[in-house]
This record gives structure tokens, C-alpha cells and sequence, in this order.
């Protein structure tokens, strides 16, 4: 029986995620979870409970959300 902290196995695929990029620009806005720019639209943020989530810029709002849903 698999418990919560044992690996995945060979045959689970990893879900995607969006590539890493910093979370403040140099400018003090958040930055898109894909190409860097600044990002108003945030996805599973939670500010009041330590949990950055992901932001995006307004061409990449939708991948980001699709991976949010993916990766929960």
C-alpha cells in the first residue's frame, strides 16, 4: 500500500509546471510565471496565508490557469 510520502513510480507522469521565474521584478511587480512580464492576474494566491500561487500577464493567463488546474 502507497502512503502520501513514498515517490511516484516510474509509470505516474510528473503533471507540467510553469517554468521558474522570479516572483518580484526589479520594478516591485509580480512577475508572469512564463515570459517574466509583469503580472496582474494571480492563480491560487493566498497573500494572508504564505501562499504565492502563480501570476501571469494578460497573453498567458489561460496556460497558467490550465496549469494551476493540472497541478493543484
Amino acid at each position: 500500500m502507497r502512503t502520501l510520502f513514498d515517490p511516484p513510480s516510474s509509470h505516474e507522469t510528473t503533471p507540467p509546471a510553469a517554468p521558474v521565474t522570479p516572483t518580484i521584478r526589479p520594478d516591485g511587480q509580480r512577475a508572469c510565471a512564463v515570459c517574466g512580464a509583469p503580472a496582474p492576474f494571480g492563480f491560487g494566491v493566498r497573500l494572508f496565508h504564505n501562499r504565492e500561487g502563480r501570476w501571469a500577464c494578460f497573453a498567458h493567463r489561460d496556460t497558467v490557469h490550465a496549469l494551476r488546474e493540472t497541478n493543484p
